[in-house]
């Protein structure tokens, strides 16, 4: 991970697998870091990341993302306090999965 980024230095680089760390930013690319960690990050990652963008950063990239894996909108909703599994848009699309 990126040495100078103080926030992804402490997330695991493999979540990460398809993007070049180098060019990763918080700023500019959060709705995706925020959805990787959210489905495949730790409690602690979780919290490590909801405590750095904010709740309603965090709502608006995960109640957005076209797709997300049923674990991740559980962890939202708890999170997040989102009431409604019906209110992510991932939800109203039929997922695909690999066996």
């Amino acid at each position: 991970m990126k040495k100078g980024s103080p926030l992804l230095s402490r997330l695991n680089s493999a979540y990460f697998w398809d993007a070049d760390l180098d060019k990763l930013n918080e700023q500019t690319d959060a709705d995706y870091i925020i959805r990787r960690v959210f489905e495949l990050g730790d409690i602690e990652e979780i919290g490590l990341v909801h405590g750095w963008f904010g709740k309603d950063c965090c709502r608006k990239a995960l109640v957005s993302a076209e797709y997300l894996r049923e674990a991740a909108i559980i962890q939202a909703m708890v999170f997040l306090d989102i009431p409604e599994r019906r209110l992510f848009k991932s939800a109203s699309k039929k997922q695909h999965h690999a066996v």
